[in-house]
């Protein structure tokens, strides 16, 4: 134990302290081996010294990895319980939930903690593993959020056209989101009136949507889609660069955003070449950190119904590398927003159930009807549609697009455990030699 701390270039002492005791040891199991009268006295010794050994890499441990906000995060997961037995209360549906907070937010707003959802028993939009499903993180980013290695996306603030689409109809969030509405009983649960259903039925027109987009005009695309008609949610805000940075005369860069009329939920998103190590000031409201690990890409700009600009303030500490004339400022059109959300709503599923492993649909379809389903594919999911079985498209290259028959379509979808029967037969095989190694073992020690 004592071993691991001399990795640690401040505690290699403890790499001298490892080989005394390894020696001490070893002198006193050699005086064990040879004595014949004073076992029980190195015996003694040998305890002490393990006593000694144990209670010192105890306290190194609590030393090294003891916290000191155990209260906080007792209050922390008995609040998270709390707002998640209120909205299952309440609303017992099938929905998701996101947040735009965590357990631990580090500094200026960044958090690796995405897997709040397995802990707290909520279907959320996160989640952070070593071995994700590719499609999925490739969609989030192209709804505005950005892909982090090969691990997660950041999922840290609500891009409300994103979250309406993939089904979130509660966020928990520490700060008002323009378009969101404030839960009655906590202040930090809000509903998503702008929620689309799980499952809904949609005419297909064939258009490809495009990808190679940015996230704003990548959803105007996905509603455009769904309608069967053009439609802009997002619209594109004009901006100026007052003030471009510049590291060595230790200048910060500044945006002006113009502002439109009308009910908005206002974002920004300004890629970059290289990361800039920087800090983001948005409008005066809050900072956070950008352009580096952890960080988002799209982020919401606070703003009033009054406000005529926006102000952006960027400060880096490695460059100021953005892809010039590529900032992307939009206000999301709220009430064009809702209209489109009522008109999808109305050809919701009639009846989904969904368990581990097992979905089953019910929906009314029509002549050239195809049912969206906001479940990421996977090979092995097998779709039953009215007892046949399909093969289902794929909407934004992610979500099951299930063509309907005219009239009442029953759709089951069931997940196989990949390489089920395979695995039963390696384990039952292994199992069998274990047995027969043991029983010949066994035969050759009676003979002897």
């Amino acid at each position: 134990m004592i071993l691991n701390y001399a990795r640690r270039d401040e505690n290699r002492k403890f790499v001298y302290y490892t080989a005394i005791l390894i020696i001490l040891v070893s002198f006193v199991l050699k005086k064990y081996i040879l004595s014949t009268e004073n076992k029980k006295y190195i015996l003694v010794l040998l305890s002490v010294i393990t006593i000694f050994d144990v209670t010192y890499n105890s306290y190194l441990l609590m030393k090294n990895y003891h916290t000191s906000d155990v209260n906080e995060y007792k209050e922390y997961v008995q609040e998270h319980e709390g707002m998640i037995r209120q909205i299952k209360n309440a609303d017992n549906n099938i929905y998701r939930i996101s947040q735009t907070f965590t357990r631990n937010m580090k500094t200026n707003n960044l958090t690796a903690n995405y897997n709040e959802a397995i802990n707290y028993g909520f279907w959320s939009i996160s989640g952070y593993t070593s071995s994700p499903d590719e499609i999925q993180l490739k969609l989030l980013h192209k709804l505005g959020y950005r892909q982090n290695g090969l691990n997660m996306c950041i999922v840290n603030t609500s891009v409300l056209g994103a979250d309406s689409f993939l089904g979130v109809k509660y966020i928990l969030s520490d700060y008002p989101v323009n378009g969101l509405k404030p839960v009655s009983g906590s202040d930090k649960i809000y509903f998503n009136p702008y929620y689309l259903p799980l499952a809904f039925t949609y005419i297909d027109n064939q258009d490809e949507i495009e990808s190679d987009i940015n996230p704003f005009e990548f959803q105007n695309r996905i509603y455009s889609k769904l309608l069967g008609e053009k439609v802009e949610i997002y619209k594109k805000l004009d901006y100026e660069v007052v003030q471009e940075g510049d590291l060595s005369q230790n200048r910060e860069s500044k945006y002006k955003i113009f502002l439109k009329e009308g009910e908005n939920a206002v974002y920004g998103n300004i890629p970059w070449n290289s990361e800039m190590n920087a800090v983001l000031n948005v409008n005066g409201y809050y900072e956070t950190d950008y352009s580096k690990w952890l960080s988002p890409s799209v982020f919401y700009i606070p703003v009033s119904d009054d406000d005529l600009e926006a102000e952006l303030l960027i400060k880096a500490n490695s460059s100021y590398d953005v892809k010039k004339d590529e900032e992307q400022f939009y206000a999301l059109d709220l009430k064009l927003l809702e209209e489109i959300s009522n008109r999808i709503r109305k050809n919701e599923a009639n009846k989904l159930y969904v368990e581990n492993g097992k979905i089953e649909a019910e929906v009314n379809g029509e002549a050239g009807a195809n049912l969206i389903l906001t479940v990421p594919y996977d090979k092995n999911w097998k779709i039953r549609l009215n007892g046949k079985r399909i093969t289902a498209n794929l909407f934004a290259g992610c979500f099951y697009s299930i063509p309907l028959e005219e009239g009442i379509n029953t759709i089951e979808m069931t997940y196989l455990l990949p390489d089920k029967i395979l695995s039963i037969i390696l384990s039952v095989t292994g199992f069998g030699i274990a047995i027969y190694l043991m029983v010949r073992e066994r035969d050759k020690y009676n003979e002897q």
